[in-house]
């Protein structure tokens, strides 16, 4: 049970960069790059809003979420923004491993 319960939420992880990647992708085609990251960067904060903190970390959130978003404009690699994404909760959960 366990298993199936963390195989569905790798496979959410994965969709949830898919939609904001593509969410980049069609507001870049109708109102340009800069204007695709930013709304990428607050949705993906939005998004974390039912995070303990929520309301706390919504503009760092969101300021990570651009550079994911950039990242994969950049290198035009879903991978690059994945493995960003994966390093920052890495980080983050050594950090709070630490500090208890």
């Amino acid at each position: 049970m366990t298993i199936q319960i963390e195989r569905l939420r790798q496979e959410i992880r994965v969709e949830n960069r898919k939609f904001f990647i593509q969410l980049v992708l069609a507001i870049t085609a109708a109102l340009g790059v800069g204007v695709a990251i930013v709304l990428s960067g607050l949705i993906f904060g939005a998004f974390h809003l039912a995070n303990p903190d929520g309301l706390l970390v919504f503009v760092p959130i969101s300021a990570i979420g651009m550079l994911f978003a950039w990242g994969y404009y950049y290198s035009g690699s879903l991978m690059a923004p994945m493995i960003a994404h994966f390093l920052f909760n890495l980080v983050s959960f050594v950090a709070g491993f630490w500090a208890e």
